[in-house]
């Protein structure tokens, strides 16, 4: 009786592995999502998380979930179950006047090193895509837009290195924004990533899919990061808009940006980052005007006492923006003009305007594309470049 009961359920299990693999697939299709949520729900991912903060004197307490009981280490903080709250601030509670709480859910370990601290959350990959959907977009963005979003996520989280020590990535712009989970996790749309399967064709390890906040109407290649000196090729992929015209991402608050700088501050920060290279002791005396769309290569021309060099406007940007603030230059697509003693900047968007524009991909959701259809969008090959015209 036991060899006949063992035996049917071989039979049964064979049955059932057969059945997977069989009706065209139509089973492994329901099937194969499930384990893979599964696996996400499970998969462990470690984040370098308040990045921000860890230069800073300030004191941490973790609150035991709903009962406000300090929870008081140095080192190392056990926070299971779903949510507990992490408060920091140079005076209990309060820093820079403002109340300042992160939801975490995982383990995070805090260590010091040389005067900073430095903190790890270990935390489920389901979760940590959930907070940088959170993160990134508001709780009325278009489900479709968040599922395009968590796609590329789920790439990234595969294929990159480890970028902050044993921390895969951290939590701002350099890497994606993360500012935990929402106390209330009936605000948040938690995507089902089983079912997120995406080709990204051409990328891989060494060029990741990559995103940004608004491309201000004109998306760039990811030759903006690999000109190596050469500046022959055009830096435009296509223009963020659809047969009607209308760029996607125009709502955005960010579309339209403007500064003015006094030409010798100007100078003076560039001046400074170019110290260390074969140009040190020779200054900057001026910027030719420039135009990103009239320029397609995205040079700069910097006059220096003993000659002109070429800049590329990414470099340019992150030069800029290390003196005068991360928001000073927004993007990459912007108009510089030379007025008496100053510089005027015209610009477009924020961020670097290569791979998916955010507000973009939410206006395409809110006009029926599903997430496929935005991915396809922004990272298919086979879609032409599409100029100024």
């Amino acid at each position: 009786m036991k060899k006949f009961i063992k035996i049917t359920s071989v039979f049964t299990a064979g049955v059932f592995i057969a059945a997977v693999f069989s009706a065209k697939g139509r089973l492994h299709k329901k099937i194969f999502p499930l384990l893979m949520e599964y696996y996400y729900s499970h998969k462990k991912i470690q984040i370098a998380v308040l990045e921000k903060y860890k230069k800073l004197p300030f004191a941490i307490i973790a609150m035991e979930n709903n009962t406000g009981r300090p929870v008081n280490s140095n080192a190392v903080f056990r926070l299971t179950g779903k949510k507990r709250i992490l408060s920091f601030s140079r005076n209990k509670f309060i820093y820079s006047n403002e109340l300042l709480t992160r939801f975490y859910s995982g383990k995070l370990v805090a260590e010091e090193n040389n005067g900073e601290w430095i903190f790890t959350l270990t935390l489920s990959l389901q979760d940590y895509i959930t907070g940088v959907l959170y993160s990134e977009y508001s709780a009325d963005t278009p489900p479709e837009a968040l599922k395009a979003l968590a796609a590329v996520m789920l790439f990234r989280t595969a294929h990159s290195d480890n970028r902050h020590g044993r921390a895969k990535f951290c939590d701002l712009t350099h890497c994606q924004v993360f500012q935990g989970i929402p106390a209330d996790n009936s605000i948040i749309y938690r995507p089902a990533l089983g079912e997120l399967s995406y080709r990204f064709i051409g990328y891989s390890k060494s060029n990741l899919p990559v995103f940004h906040s608004t491309c201000g109407g004109v998306l760039f290649s990811e030759q903006l990061w690999n000109q190596n000196g050469s500046y022959s090729h055009s830096l435009i992929k296509k223009k963020d808009c659809l047969a009607d015209g209308k760029i996607l991402c125009s709502a955005s608050p960010h579309f339209f940006w403007n500064r003015t700088v006094n030409k010798s501050v100007l100078h003076g920060i560039l001046s400074e980052a170019l110290a260390n290279s074969d140009f040190q002791n020779s200054g900057v005396i001026g910027i030719t005007d420039f135009d990103s769309l009239e320029n397609e290569s995205g040079v700069i021309e910097i006059e220096l006492t003993i000659k002109k060099i070429r800049m590329n406007i990414d470099r340019f940007r992150l030069i800029v923006n290390r003196k005068m603030g991360w928001h000073y230059l927004k993007s990459n697509l912007f108009t510089i003009k030379q007025s008496g003693a100053n510089y005027h900047i015209y610009g477009n968007g924020l961020g670097h305007n290569v791979g998916l524009c955010q507000y973009g991909a939410v206006e395409l959701a809110r006009r029926g594309r599903n997430w496929r259809q935005i991915l396809d969008f922004y990272y298919s090959p086979k879609l032409p470049p599409i100029h100024n015209n």
